[in-house]
């Protein structure tokens, strides 16, 4: 892929090179305050466009413009006007392209302004308006499309500027920078100014933003003071907020003075107090589809060999169990077993005791109900007569009275009856039946006399039949003739047809032969066109695979130019800084000895005065007071040379460095002309040998037209004559069959002669046949009438049994209702039988209650003997019983002693026993999931962070606080977030706290304490699986959704989940 984009990219080149293409130097997108950092973001990004626009050839600034150059153009910061002036009298490009952006409504746009290097006049000025979030890459790919659309009016230069260059709004710092403070500044010279203002950037570096305001504000640049001022609140506002935990307010603040931050470091790198390095930034990478998807197949793998130990855990404690269920639960049997038989003991006992004083309240109850007793023997008397008396008081109807027996009988009747016409149902089925095959057997008598009728014509139909046969042996006869007369034929055609064949055959091959070769004459013709072709391809082949070869050369020394470069720019950083430090000194010093100088003449002037009265007039003191004088103008001629002297004093260094680079830039470009050399020196080479052979191609492809024109006109003639032969042997075919086809035509005339008088005694016979099938069809109509006749007599019949059926049923019903009559009399003499029957009961009973009151005497005095007798034997019993009960329960605490003391002892063998198989299960599952964490580990999962490096501006003291602050409000606000188990936002958090800083301390334990949350989540889900799955379950999943796959916990989390539904 690479190497065709490098294909791409030189093919590109040369059709630039080839048309004239414009030379477009791009410079690093610029901008202020918010639209700083978006323009830093830009310059990356655009370079990704240069080959995307085909049309115009985009060449970066650091590869064609010298290092002075370069630094002429970063001067001018956002200015155009300043940008227009350096560009006119550059060389090596036509034209300079200068993006700057600016922030406008929560938006960024690009003015693309492009300029002449012949005049330094704007040649455009497309615009580009960025939508509403748009990120630098997108702007790239906008700003393409601006250029695409604007490469066809760069050829004429226009004269338009604008009247003033735009400034962009700062942010909070400017706008306080607006309001004038109100205090006395001491006047100071622009030198000194320069001195505060670079003080300031030391004092602001160092973190001393109060010291650099004021510093800033003598050097007279409020702006800057403001900004300073604003940093400083903003992070000691930040870290009161991260006090009172509202984390997110702090992070939006930092975020908001980053931009003043990058400001101040930018101005103070241009007044030489910073210097550039390069940044390394952590990003951490959250998790990827992918991830997860790699580290679940892995367990996907692993999850049979998971399930094997838990079966194998499973049986283990089954094992355990079954083996010391009955030594851990000896106390519980003899508890169990004593209580049982405590149980059933006092239970027998109490029944016992129950039963005896059952049996004595029951004699008591029955001293006591003895009255209630024949009371009761003698109510229920009493009711029983009571109730007779009610029958014969019962003033219902018979009806009502037996109704249940009545109702029997009634039933009884109905089926009697029901029976009775069922009978007279089934002979009139019988008599259907019975009426059906007489109709089938006059059907088959009608059938029989049909057949009859047939066989009388079965003697014509033979005749037919014979005479049928006749003429048809007739046909067979002259059919078989035929096929000897066509087979003498064939025999004589054979050897003609063969003959024929031969010749054709013979034409054929020769022909062929004759147009195969002119075929052949043509297909070496076109050989050679494609010889030639493939050899051209061959050399478009090699020039192709030269050219990548050398590209690839170019692009390395490409690269090691550029790091070249870097290092060149690195030492010269620091060189420069040295140089101007120890310039500074010497000047300082030079200064310093001017001053002593003033002062020791103030000092000659102060004494002559005090001691001379008329000072003015003295010689010594107008000679003190002209070397004063001298030596403050030397003073202040010293101070405005300062920067003529430390520019003199670093130019070596300057001047040094632009050899270098100078010397860098010459080697790439002597090396890149030799290059381009070699390859237009073996492109014409293989451009000459192509050349020939393009004329080979064409003399051939040119001449073939008329080569295949005659050999056409060849394979036409060829073609022609062999048409004509063909038609001569076909037409000795057409001759033969002529004269067959007269011979069959006569002996097929004598043979229709024959045949025609057969045929017309078969229609005769045909037609006699035809009146009898006439004859046949009446009678068949006379039968079907007698059919019918029968078929309605016994409809009739049919018909006259349901009548008297009917009549029938009308006779059962009335001696149905007469019977019913008849039962309703039985019952009423039932009735006056019964009651007769109840007098002499009541009579009875009457008395059976006079027997009863002298029963009852005797009764009572047997009952209060045997009273008194099982009173006596009650305390008897009770007292064996407490003995026998303490004497058991003596035992039995024996026993739970020594029960208890093997039970603990089992207890602690069977706990053992079971931590270990615990344990074991644990480091299998452990040993699994660490060999497949292993195989995730090495199977390509997301690194854990990119690291994203910026050459840019130093940190201040401020910029490592704003940083370090971000990362520990972030990281507070992602501990907070593990409190409340939410892993996910906490692992964001500390990315972020991360990114902002790589090494806060704080935000490395918030990832190692998400390890140890989930480690936690893990093990209380462990525990709950037994005790509450569902909630153990919940944890789980919230750790699958949550965790990285990257965490030893993951995988762990899989296998606990995977258990919990192998267990459901």
């Amino acid at each position: 892929m690479l190497r065709k984009f490098f294909v791409l990219c030189f093919v590109v080149l040369s059709i630039s090179v080839v048309s004239a293409q414009s030379k477009i130097a791009v410079l690093p997108a610029a901008g202020k305050g918010k639209s700083a950092q978006m323009a830093k973001s830009l310059s990356k990004e655009i370079k990704s466009i240069y080959k995307t626009v085909k049309d115009l050839d985009l060449i970066d600034a650091e590869r064609v413009l010298s290092a002075s150059e370069r630094s002429d153009f970063n001067t001018c910061s956002t200015k155009q006007k300043c940008v227009a002036d350096r560009s006119k009298g550059i060389n090596k490009v036509d034209m300079i392209l200068f993006p700057v952006v600016r922030s406008k409504e929560g938006t960024f746009n690009v003015t693309l302004y492009i300029f002449s290097t012949k005049s330094g006049k704007r040649v455009a000025k497309p615009v580009v308006k960025g939508e509403e979030d748009i990120d630098a890459e997108d702007l790239a790919a906008d700003i393409a499309a601006a250029l695409i659309d604007a490469s066809s009016n760069l050829t004429v230069e226009t004269d338009e500027t604008d009247g003033e260059d735009d400034e962009e709004d700062s942010g909070s710092s400017s706008s306080a920078s607006a309001e004038k403070k109100e205090e006395v500044i001491e006047k100071v010279s622009p030198r000194e100014q320069k001195n505060r203002l670079r003080a300031g950037f030391k004092a602001y570096k160092s973190g001393d933003a109060k010291g650099a305001a004021k510093l800033f504000r003598e050097g007279g640049d409020e702006t800057l003071a403001g900004m300073a001022e604003d940093i400083d609140n903003a992070v000691q506002n930040a870290k009161k907020l991260i006090k009172d935990k509202d984390f997110g307010e702090a992070v939006k603040i930092l975020n908001s003075v980053e931009s003043r931050d990058f400001e101040l470091r930018e101005k103070g790198y241009k007044e030489l107090q910073f210097i550039k390095e390069t940044n390394k930034k952590h990003k951490y990478n959250e998790p990827s589809d992918s991830d997860y998807t790699k580290v679940k197949n892995i367990f996907r793998d692993i999850k049979k060999d998971i399930k094997a130990v838990a079966d194998w855990k499973n049986k283990e404690i089954e094992k355990l169990d079954d083996s010391m269920r009955g030594e851990l639960k000896q106390k519980e049997r003899i508890t169990r077993d004593f209580e049982r038989f405590e149980k059933e003991q006092r239970e027998k006992e109490k029944n016992m005791e129950s039963d005896h004083l059952k049996k004595i309240e029951k004699m008591k109850s029955d001293l006591e109900n003895l009255d209630s007793k024949y009371r009761d023997k003698i109510s229920e008397i009493e009711r029983e007569i009571s109730s007779l008396n009610k029958k014969l008081e019962d003033t219902r109807s018979p009806e009502e009275v037996y109704k249940t027996d009545i109702d029997v009988e009634l039933k009884e009747l109905d089926k009697k009856y029901k029976r009775l016409s069922l009978e007279q149902k089934k002979q009139l089925v019988m008599t259907q039946k019975q009426a059906k095959a007489d109709i089938e057997k006059a059907e088959k008598d009608n059938e029989a006399k049909l057949k009859d009728i047939e066989k009388a014509n079965a003697d014509l139909d033979k005749k037919i039949q014979e005479l049928s046969k006749e003429i048809e042996k007739l046909n067979n006869d002259f059919d078989k003739n035929e096929q000897r007369e066509s087979q003498q034929f064939e025999k004589g055609l054979a050897a003609q047809e063969a003959k024929d064949r031969k010749d054709r055959e013979d034409l054929e091959k020769k022909s062929s032969a004759e147009i195969e070769a002119m075929n052949k004459e043509l297909e070496e013709y076109d050989k050679k066109i494609q010889a030639a072709a493939e050899k051209i391809d061959k050399l478009d082949r090699e020039i192709s695979d030269y050219v990548d070869k050398q590209d690839q050369r170019l692009q390395k020394v490409q690269e090691n130019t550029d790091k070249k470069r870097e290092e060149l720019e690195r030492k010269f950083d620091t060189d420069r800084q040295s140089a101007e430090s120890k310039a500074e000194q010497e000047y300082q010093k030079g200064q310093s000895a001017l001053a002593r100088k003033i002062e020791i003449l103030e000092s000659n002037i102060l004494k002559i005065e005090d001691k001379v009265d008329n000072y003015e007039k003295d010689s010594q003191w107008k000679k003190e007071k002209q070397n004063l004088k001298s030596a403050t103008d030397e003073l202040i001629k010293y101070e405005d040379a300062h920067d003529v002297f430390i520019n003199k004093q670093i130019a070596p260094v300057v001047n040094a460095h632009k050899e270098n680079v100078a010397k860098l830039d010459a080697s790439f470009k002597t090396l890149e002309g030799t290059i381009k050399k070699e390859i237009a020196a073996y492109k014409t080479k293989k451009n000459a040998e192509r050349s020939a052979l393009d004329k080979e191609v064409k003399s051939l492809e040119k001449g073939k037209p008329a080569f295949e024109k005659q050999l056409q006109a060849k394979i036409r003639t060829a073609t022609a004559n062999r048409e004509k032969q063909m038609k001569a042997i076909d037409s000795r075919s057409a001759a033969r069959d002529k004269e067959r086809e007269s011979k069959s035509k006569a002996r097929k005339t004598e043979f229709d002669k024959t045949v025609d008088a057969k045929r017309k005694q078969l229609a005769a016979l045909e037609k006699q046949i035809s009146v009898n099938a006439a004859n046949a069809d009446k009678q068949r109509a006379a039968l079907s009438d007698q059919l019918e006749k029968t078929r309605i007599a016994n409809e009739k019949k049919l018909s006259d049994l349901e009548i008297a059926n009917e009549k029938k049923r009308e006779a059962n019903e009335a001696a149905q209702e007469k019977e019913r009559l008849a039962i309703y009399q039985k019952y009423e003499q039932k009735m006056a039988a019964d009651r007769k029957e109840v007098n002499a009961k009541i009579a009875q009973f009457e008395n059976n209650m006079r027997n009863l009151i002298a029963q009852r005497g005797k009764e009572e005095n047997t009952l209060r003997a045997n009273i008194q007798n099982a009173e006596k034997q009650t305390d008897t019993m009770q007292s064996g019983w407490a003995n026998e009960a303490k004497k058991r329960l003596a035992a039995y605490d024996a026993n739970l002693k020594n029960a208890e003391k093997k039970e603990v002892a089992a207890k602690a063998k069977y706990e053992a026993a079971l931590k270990s198989i615990e344990n074991q299960y644990k480091s299998k599952v452990d040993a699994i999931i660490q060999t497949a964490s292993k195989k995730a580990s090495s199977g390509g999962a997301g690194a854990e962070f990119t690291v994203e490096r910026d050459r840019n501006f130093e940190f201040s003291s401020y910029t490592k606080s704003i940083n370090a602050t971000k990362a520990d409000a972030l990281s507070a606000r992602g501990m907070e977030k593990l409190k409340s188990d939410d892993i996910a936002g906490a692992r964001k958090d500390f990315f972020e706290a991360l990114y902002a800083d790589t090494e806060s301390k704080s935000a490395l334990d918030g990832l190692k304490e998400i390890e140890k949350t989930a480690g936690a989540m893990y093990d209380k889900a462990y525990k709950m699986v037994t005790e509450d799955p569902d909630m153990a379950k919940k944890i789980l999943i919230d750790l699958r959704r949550n965790l990285s796959p990257k965490s030893e916990y993951y995988l762990k989390t899989l296998a606990l989940l995977e258990e919990l539904k192998a267990g459901e």
